[in-house]
């Protein structure tokens, strides 16, 4: 049974019924192929049981709402990039980044790069792992459905290598652009300026917060539409965040109740979290805490947290080390160029692949948990598999 739905700048996107498969836990039976092993152009490969994956392109108009950065240019548009379990299709693997966006991503996706050295980073060359509009394997009920928001100044390809792994695990991954706050790439091939980008301002930021606690619900209010409620069940929603993307996660689990977990990637909290909160499952994971305190309102964030919650802190991280930023400066060999004082910070120590690995594992083992209610030893104890991890609480 074939339905298909139109996908901005992609084509069609065909749905395949191919299941029923346990939860999503294990995959089907026409999933199933070796690995791909990841070269030098590639993104580190997901290591989930799902190793054919598909991804598709959605142009999202949220009708009635202005832009809130640019009101001239009309309602708020969103771009979002879905990936999900596949069927056997052949066809092109997805590029990282488009040639149209990819001097737009040296401009502002590698901060602290030297301006000189902003041209080995061909980001354009790279390719994930997911098969551009593949039709994606069906199961009765849907599959768990994660959203997820980038980093301020941060184009969603920053979070591929997560969305990727989430998939290979039987979740489908959206990942959303937030026009204005980064350089996103709309239908046409018009890519939208940096209107608030290089803002600090606590207001600011506040603002930001808002305006994306308003996306990501706006997001979910399409995924649970026919057809794509399809694909996804929403009944078993997370939100995940990097940077002011994990600040924004946070607080659309806790005002919007179809959010069922929460976790937030080294994102500064720009308000105090109310005293009073609701029980959704929160992962705090920050870097440098032992040496450098938490981020901003960590603290007082995490008392008011009143559900399930834990707080992982990562030594050697950077706050980029949880976005695909650190292993993209590696894979180009420019993270050596970045002055000591800025690497330090964003970029640490550890290596990029590492922490690519660090965050896949944590993120899926808390989803897993709170999703699907699987076992999740890995957030209950350190693990002597990942030493660079300590239990904050």
């Amino acid at each position: 049974m074939l339905t298909r739905i139109g996908a901005t700048g992609a084509g069609l996107l065909m749905f395949a019924v191919i299941g029923p498969s346990p939860a999503g836990a294990a995959p089907d039976a026409a999933d199933r192929r070796p690995p791909v092993a990841t070269t030098s152009d590639r993104t580190p490969a997901p290591i989930g049981p799902f190793h054919r994956l598909g991804t598709t392109t959605v142009h999202l108009v949220d009708h009635g709402r202005p832009d809130p950065w640019v009101p001239a240019s009309g309602d708020r548009q969103l771009m979002v990039s879905l990936l999900y379990p596949a069927v056997a299709t052949p066809g092109p693997e997805a590029r990282y980044v488009s040639r149209t966006l990819a001097p737009a991503i040296r401009e502002w996706g590698v901060p602290g790069v030297p301006v000189a050295d902003r041209a080995a980073v061909r980001v354009e060359r790279l390719r994930g792992h997911a098969v551009v509009d593949a039709p994606p394997a069906l199961v009765p009920g849907g599959r768990p459905l994660v959203i997820l928001s980038p980093g301020f100044e941060l184009s969603r390809t920053s979070l591929t290598t997560l969305a990727e792994e989430l998939a290979s695990r039987g979740y489908v991954a959206a990942v959303v652009d937030h026009p204005y706050e980064a350089p996103v790439e709309l239908p046409g091939g018009e890519v939208t300026p940096c209107a608030v980008c290089g803002g600090r301002d606590p207001a600011l930021g506040l603002a930001v917060v808002r305006s994306r606690t308003a996306d990501l619900r706006f997001v979910l209010d399409v995924l649970g539409r026919r057809p794509l409620s399809r694909l996804v069940d929403t009944g078993r929603v997370a939100v995940v965040g990097h940077s002011i993307g994990g600040a924004s996660a946070v607080e659309v689990a806790r005002s919007d109740p179809r959010f069922d977990a929460a976790v937030n990637l080294d994102g500064m909290f720009f308000a105090a979290l109310p005293t009073r909160q609701p029980d959704v499952p929160v992962m705090l994971v920050s870097q440098g805490v032992p040496t450098a305190g938490p981020q901003a309102g960590w603290t007082e964030a995490w008392a008011a947290l009143a559900g399930p919650r834990r707080w992982l802190d990562v030594t050697g991280a950077g706050h980029y080390t949880f976005a695909d930023t650190a292993w993209v400066l590696d894979r180009f060999g420019v993270r050596d160029t970045v002055p000591q004082d800025v690497a330090g910070l964003f970029y640490g120590t550890l290596d990029g692949t590492r922490g690519i690995a660090i965050t896949r594992a944590y993120v899926v083992a808390f989803l897993d948990r709170h999703l699907r209610g699987m076992p999740a030893r890995l957030v209950d104890a350190p693990s002597p598999a990942y030493p660079e991890v300590t239990f904050v609480g």
